[in-house]
């Protein structure tokens, strides 16, 4: 070539010189591990909070040790509050008791506080209701001759063995009406149609 202006259009013409293959990077994954981590904590947060200890929906407080005798019907009632319990994650069938005889039958008797099913619907029914009758207590104690207060309920899903439970590493008790947190247990004056959930675990 005579000149390098020559030997360039050359090149340019007869010597294309190829693009440099684009370089990739690897991207990090330290900050999808980081999410991911913490995701999984989350969820086994949440899954002991659901199914250990923390499975009651209420802290534990004090139970209110006075009855409201405010509550107290002053007239006849027929009352049909429903009562749910579990205990260590097993639902608890209330049983047919407190009254005999036939359904509405002559020579039928009914405690104070009774059942007619094993759906958890219990009848008030009261000619004269007293504080001492209508407390969630009475059902519990003088009817179905279980243990329940503030901190302590009988292993209902054994009654025969005695086993009371309470409050401390075996699990908490709490209970709630109409889906909020309740602190008077077996003092509690039901209500007609309430939704009351007692839980232990």
């Amino acid at each position: 070539f005579d000149n390098k202006g020559s030997l360039d259009q050359h090149f340019s013409a007869k010597h294309v010189k190829k693009p440099e293959s684009p370089v990739y990077r690897k991207k990090s994954r330290k900050p999808v591990l980081a999410i991911a981590v913490v995701v999984l904590l989350v969820l086994a947060v949440t899954f002991l909070f659901l199914t250990g200890s923390g499975a009651n929906a209420c802290p534990v407080q004090p139970q209110v040790k006075e009855i409201n005798l405010d509550e107290v019907p002053k007239i006849p009632i027929h009352w049909h509050p429903i009562a749910k319990i579990k205990i260590n994650g097993e639902n608890i069938v209330l049983p047919n008791i407190g009254s005999s005889g036939d359904y509405h039958g002559p020579g039928i008797i009914h405690q104070p506080v009774h059942t007619h099913d094993k759906t958890g619907k219990l009848h008030l029914e009261m000619n004269n209701p007293t504080p001492e009758t209508m407390v969630l207590g009475f059902f519990f104690h003088a009817v179905w001759n279980q243990t329940f207060n503030g901190t302590c309920i009988s292993d209902l899903r054994d009654p025969e063995s005695g086993k009371i439970l309470c409050n401390g590493p075996e699990g908490n008790l709490s209970m709630t009406v109409n889906g909020k947190c309740n602190y008077q247990f077996d003092r509690y004056i039901p209500k007609d149609l309430d939704n009351i959930r007692i839980t232990f675990g």
